[in-house]
């Protein structure tokens, strides 16, 4: 029964819940679909966390820069079809006692395993570091068991780890706060190991890392200080995941697709679509998934005081980087790029709409265009209890919304018309829900990063005067006559002494430590927005650059003088592990590198004078400025501060 009108819609649905209770609570429900009957469907069943106001409106609004934040009471349920005539089973209690957590629910690729991150309730007494920490786990459908992936807690509590997802290979890819490879790094420099903090925040950075189905073979694939959620592995074989970006003063989160060895890592969709709704509200990007068409799914949500829901859309990052913005292969191509599957009727905002609002959702992959989804209508209070949304009271500027009642619905995209599978619970919210169902594994790309032993890269640049695809003197004070060769032109009219452009200086983002348990006198009163000076390399006469830069750790080179940024047409990097493309005018690239400690721990990169071709680059080493830090170049010029890190 399709609806053109939301608010319509919202009242039908409504009273067919209010049928399902009629039936006497579980007993009735959907009717047969063999489409739907034939796999298992899971699902976290959770209440909002009241403030210590306890007022029943008085919740803690769910934020999607803090994925560790705990819901206790809540379990992990599932049912043997989507149906409300199969009952629910818990398969968490006994490892959560009814007083634990579950989220970031992942299917296998056969339908057969679920997995997902739980925490264990708080102990009574124990210090904050001494807490439970969120651990991977997996429940095998087949034989009704359930395992903690990473066995001995000694192990197990070393970081915090959610988002898991299955990689083809039967490895597991998540989101952790362990950061072996970054402390490997610290250590390689001669400080203290630490755990990083997102950039100007006290909140531990989340990156991704992989790891056996045993929990063997931990590593990390990225490096930046940031929070790296919900990867998800595509058709392709790629990662797409979500980022909070919070380098250089950013404050958005964006879609990224990176390899699972940890190469090739793109900012992928996003990074200027957060003011695209028809209200102006900003959004932000949460829960991606691939759709069977190959698309993007995502749910648009702002950061909080959305009770953790929004709306759903489509993206199409094969041929758009931006709302409206299409990639470089693709000029002129009409449209956004982007489209809601609800119409745009669901809310994306902090102010409710008649479309209700949507927290999780999972595509079926049988070819019916349907998707599992959690959904609210919208609500609001009068008399200090919960009625359905109108356009009269959400016209009212003091309108305050009720907390909501997300339950599961089979979704007929095409129809636009929602299928209660069971009833909701007062006080509780379904979350976080999967169809066990078996798709297409998807490609398995080799693991590049092991088969080198090579531990640094060549940066090699061909020409800084070119310039995202057009020429720039760098400032320098020259005539040019024609636009066919002017690059050449500008070589054969000016001296080397002339141009501005004479090194690439090499810098990374300062990664501040815990201040509980580290301090850096000499950097007390200085802000944030610093980075560490990792080295200098000399610009060669004819404008080009090549450097062996280390691997494993985010750094960005810049050209000396105030203009920044070179094409990536004109950019290659051998053996880095990161390069950050931005697919329509690249302004900076960025490699991964890690600092070794030589010559009693001064920093150095090693250097091969040798020329690779005949007429080509030499490939230099970069003099280093070992633990130097200065103001972000975008801030202006300022002092350079010797640092040192001590322990408290």
């Amino acid at each position: 029964m399709a609806m053109n009108s939301k608010g319509l819609q919202q009242i039908i649905i409504v009273a067919l819940v209010a049928g399902l209770a009629a039936c006497g609570g579980g007993g009735g429900g959907s009717p047969q679909d063999p489409l739907v009957d034939s796999f298992h469907i899971a699902y976290v069943k959770r209440p909002f966390p009241l403030r210590e106001t306890e007022l029943p409106n008085d919740i803690i609004q769910p934020d999607v820069r803090d994925p560790l934040l705990f819901y206790p009471k809540s379990d992990l349920y599932i049912r043997d079809h989507a149906s409300a005539q199969a009952p629910p089973r818990n398969i968490t209690l006994a490892a959560t006692g009814g007083e634990g957590d579950v989220k970031d629910v992942d299917v296998s690729y056969d339908g057969k395993k679920l997995l997902f991150a739980l925490k264990k309730p708080d102990i009574e007494g124990r210090q904050p570091e001494e807490q439970p920490t969120w651990n991977i786990w997996e429940y095998n459908i087949e034989t009704d068991t359930l395992r903690k992936i990473i066995e001995q807690d000694i192990f197990s509590e070393e970081g915090q780890d959610i988002a898991p997802a299955y990689l083809p290979d039967g490895r597991i890819i998540f989101s952790s706060s362990r950061q072996y490879g970054s402390k490997e790094t610290l250590t390689n420099e001669a400080k203290p190991r630490y755990t990083s903090l997102v950039d100007q925040e006290q909140q531990h950075a989340m990156m991704l890392h992989v790891m056996n189905d045993d929990g063997t073979d931990i590593r990390q694939i990225t490096f930046a200080p940031v929070i790296d959620m919900d990867p998800y592995v595509r058709g392709d074989g790629k990662v797409i995941f979500t980022r909070w970006d919070r380098f250089s003063g950013s404050d958005a989160v964006n879609i990224y697709s990176i390899n699972p060895d940890g190469t090739d890592l793109q900012l992928l969709y996003g990074a200027h679509s957060h003011d695209t709704r028809p209200n102006g509200s900003t959004i932000q990007y949460s829960q991606v998934r691939e759709y069977p068409d190959g698309r993007v799914l995502t749910i648009l949500r702002p950061f909080t005081d959305s009770f953790a829901g929004g709306d759903i859309v489509l993206i199409d990052t094969d041929k758009f980087a931006d709302y409206g913005k299409p990639t470089k292969d693709n000029p002129g191509l009409a449209g956004t790029g982007q489209v809601s599957l609800t119409g745009e009727g669901a809310s994306a905002s902090e102010t409710p709409t008649l479309g209700g609002r949507y927290i999780s959702v999972f595509p079926l992959w049988d070819g019916s265009n349907r998707s599992l989804v959690s959904w609210t209508p919208c609500r609001m209070l009068e008399n200090d209890l919960p009625v359905p949304c109108t356009e009269a009271g959400l016209a009212n500027s003091d309108v305050v919304e009720a907390v909501p009642i997300y339950n599961l619905y089979i979704y007929d995209h095409a129809q636009q018309t929602k299928l209660p599978i069971f009833l909701p619970e007062t006080g509780k919210a379904v979350t976080d829900v999967v169809a066990a169902q078996p798709r297409t594994y998807p490609v398995d790309l080799d693991d590049t990063v092991e088969s080198s032993t090579e531990k640094t890269g060549i940066l090699h640049i061909r020409s800084v005067y070119d310039f995202d695809g057009g020429f720039n003197s760098r400032g320098a004070d020259v005539t040019m006559t024609g636009p066919e060769n002017p690059i050449r032109e500008f070589l054969q009219k000016t001296e080397p002494d002339d141009r501005n452009a004479r090194f690439l200086r090499l810098i990374k983002n300062f990664v501040r430590p815990d201040r509980d348990h580290f301090s850096i006198p000499n950097l007390a009163n200085r802000g944030g927005d610093l980075v560490e000076i990792i080295g200098y390399a000399p610009i060669e006469p004819d404008g080009s650059v090549k450097v062996r830069v280390p691997l494993m750790c985010p750094s960005v080179f810049r050209l000396s003088i105030k203009t920044v940024g070179v094409s990536m047409n004109d950019v290659t990097c051998h053996g880095c592990r990161y390069a950050r493309v931005k697919r329509w005018n690249v302004m900076v690239a960025t490699i991964t590198t890690v600092i070794r400690p030589m010559d009693g721990g001064m920093l150095l990169l090693q250097s091969t004078p040798a020329r690779t071709k005949a007429g080509s680059s030499p490939v230099r080493g970069a003099v280093c400025w070992p633990n130097t830090v200065r103001p972000w170049p975008r801030r202006g010029h300022g002092s350079v501060v010797r640092m040192k890190i001590v322990k408290v």
